[in-house]
């Protein structure tokens, strides 16, 4: 990140707060001393209120964040410009290309690099938005991103997971409580002899 892009995620970060104590005053934080950490990390986070999800988390962790986004978002020059600088990364999904194979290789080229700088990104292990009080089927983009990187690395990246579970009371009602749950960081180097 260059010291425009820094200086804008920190006044983001600020506003999002803001408007977050405002929309959900009642939210406590399990394990919040999980959200400081100073290694490549992959923030493995529930998703069933869309845009709000990450945004709870992010404003609330230490280090910038980055996002995986639907490569669609990308197809115009000002959405390129646009997520390209507000710390996405692009990536495509089957359900996006009903069902047929997609590429990602250039996507996860930039994110074992991103991650291997000391990156930050969250993504959602379900491979979207839902909306309820259930899991959906965990796609394996996660885990594979995380072992990627430590393979490229001889396994030495120090690539976490970091597990996080968002429980709302409402998702769609002003001034509902949520419980955000920090699990403990999954470190990948640990898996190398089962990858």
């Amino acid at each position: 990140m260059n010291w425009f892009s820094r200086q804008l995620y920190r006044l983001l970060k600020v506003i999002t707060k803001t408007v977050l104590w405002i929309y959900y005053p009642k939210t406590s934080v399990l394990n919040r001393k999980r959200l400081k950490f100073d290694q490549p990390t992959i923030i493995a986070c529930s998703h069933p209120n869309s845009m709000m999800d990450p945004l709870h988390v992010a404003s609330r962790t230490k280090n910038p964040v980055f996002f995986l986004a639907n490569a669609d978002l990308f197809a115009s020059k000002f959405g390129n410009w646009f997520y390209s600088n507000f710390f996405c990364i692009p990536i495509r999904r089957r359900t996006d290309n009903k069902g047929t194979h997609v590429k990602n290789e250039d996507s996860f080229s930039r994110v074992i690099e991103f991650l291997y700088d000391g990156g930050c990104l969250w993504v959602a292990p379900e491979g979207g938005s839902y909306w309820g009080r259930h899991w959906m089927k965990l796609k394996t983009g996660t885990a594979r991103m995380g072992l990627m990187t430590e393979r490229a690395h001889d396994f030495q990246a120090n690539v976490q997971i970091l597990p996080v579970g968002l429980n709302y009371e409402a998702a769609n009602l002003f001034r509902t409580s949520l419980v955000i749950n920090v699990g403990e960081g999954i470190q990948v180097k640990d898996y190398q002899a089962q990858h």
